[in-house]
């Protein structure tokens, strides 16, 4: 048996199907699927999206889906079978020279913390040869001494906090949609969402997405039903902000 691209180029040809329709039928990105045929799962996006896009694509050509992931399945499993080699464990056992070594490391702390010991009571009252207050000094401790309040400064006004503010999407998905998210300015997520799956994302000021089948997606906004999505033959982008969510919410 071959690799699982060629596995899987092979039942798509004898179908004579043609790539492009594969791409059409799931919305997954072509480059993706001619690297899943060529074995260069490397430059699929991550394991969830790798075995979704296997999913999909057995479907797409009528094979069974549990057949494509167990050969991939053992694909992995021939390309990890070398054993890693077993680590060294250094030897804990205490030699002369060690506890030689562990002494003279030792010993400087030991007569640090001494020398602090008979320093404290001297540090503790002010040290032997301390100058004597000042009469400004010597006025502030009587005045301590007889029981003076303490003067507290005033204390600042603050402005009050600003309320929180920003976006939170919730997306449930009826079928398999390919989405790729971007929330404000950070990386963008690509996955291949499955049935009855959901998707929450949060940004400060705007969320970037683009729906492989935008009528199979629902969506809330601050938790507040928004608009159905029309139905599209191809991917679309939505750029969601602070300014124009409200556009997006069902009257």
């Amino acid at each position: 048996m071959g690799t699982l691209g060629k596995e899987l180029g092979r039942e798509r040809e004898l179908r004579g199907i043609p790539l492009q329709e594969i791409a059409r039928q799931t919305k997954i990105n072509l480059h993706y699927l001619a690297a899943l045929e060529a074995d260069r799962l490397d430059l699929l996006p991550g394991e969830f999206f790798i075995k979704g896009t296997i999913r999909a694509y057995a479907r797409s050509i009528g094979l069974d889906e549990n057949q494509a992931l167990n050969l991939y399945h053992r694909s992995r499993l021939r390309t990890s079978q070398d054993p890693p080699a077993p680590e060294k464990k250094a030897s804990l056992k205490m030699t002369p020279g060690r506890w030689k070594k562990l002494g003279l490391m030792v010993l400087p702390l030991i007569l640090l913390a001494a020398v602090l010991f008979f320093l404290k009571p001297w540090v503790d009252n002010g040290g032997a040869g301390a100058a004597p207050a000042g009469p400004r000094t010597a006025a502030t401790k009587t005045g301590i001494e007889a029981g003076a309040p303490p003067v507290t400064p005033p204390a600042e006004e603050r402005p009050p906090a600003a309320p929180a503010a920003g976006l939170a999407l919730q997306l449930a998905f009826r079928d398999i949609v390919w989405i790729r998210i971007q929330p404000d300015d950070g990386p963008a997520e690509e996955h291949l969402m499955q049935p009855g799956e959901r998707k929450a994302v949060a940004a400060r000021d705007k969320i970037v997405m683009r729906l492989g089948r935008p009528d199979q997606v629902e969506m809330t906004i601050n938790g507040l039903s928004a608009k159905p999505f029309p139905a599209s033959a191809s991917a679309q982008t939505y750029e969601i902000n602070r300014d124009n969510y409200r556009s997006y919410l069902a009257e």
